[in-house]
């Protein structure tokens, strides 16, 4: 996990020390994702932002975060998550992409109830998918991506209840 963490903080220097000879919108561009729930039994809300720097025209690297908060009514749990995931895009032709993430995420899971003490399991996981990208104006777009987990495995003690994670989200600058 160290090599990992060095090498991708090598390649974001490496970005940043490039970007000093170019405006926002060039060569950077920054986009997320929000998400909400509110019903009877729970209240969740998430954020996933990130940046990449376009290393070619149609190919880019970035970096996204995530963080989510999720509690639920019936029994008072609360769960929070946080990670982040280098990422590359691949700007196949016209609105289609292709995407591949590698994402780690950290579970804290609280039950006053039962415990004062905290739980913590930690999840990696890697994507490989595509999307569509539907210009809005001539520096923005909204994302819509089907994405699969290919460290999903059997689904037994995993973040998510699917193979499959749709997203959807807007980029500005790309």
């Amino acid at each position: 996990m160290t090599k990992f963490f060095f090498i991708t903080s090598m390649i974001l220097l490496t970005a940043a020390a490039n970007a000093q000879d170019f405006k926002i919108g060039e060569k950077v561009y920054v986009g997320g994702g929000l998400g909400f729930n509110i019903n009877n039994q729970v209240t969740s809300f998430s954020i996933s932002p990130y940046a990449a720097y376009k290393l070619t025209d149609k190919l880019s690297s970035g970096l996204r975060f995530t963080y989510q908060y999720t509690r639920f009514q019936f029994s008072d749990d609360r769960i929070t998550a946080y990670g982040f995931g280098p990422f590359v895009r691949y700007q196949i032709a016209g609105p289609l992409f292709g995407w591949a993430e590698y994402e780690y995420l950290r579970f804290d899971v609280r039950n006053p109830t039962l415990t004062t003490e905290t739980a913590t399991q930690s999840f990696n996981s890697v994507f490989v998918g595509g999307g569509l990208s539907q210009p809005l104006g001539r520096t923005a777009g909204l994302n819509f991506m089907v994405l699969y987990n290919v460290t999903y495995g059997d689904g037994v003690n995993q973040p998510y209840n699917s193979p499959i994670v749709v997203r959807a989200g807007i980029d500005v600058g790309f």
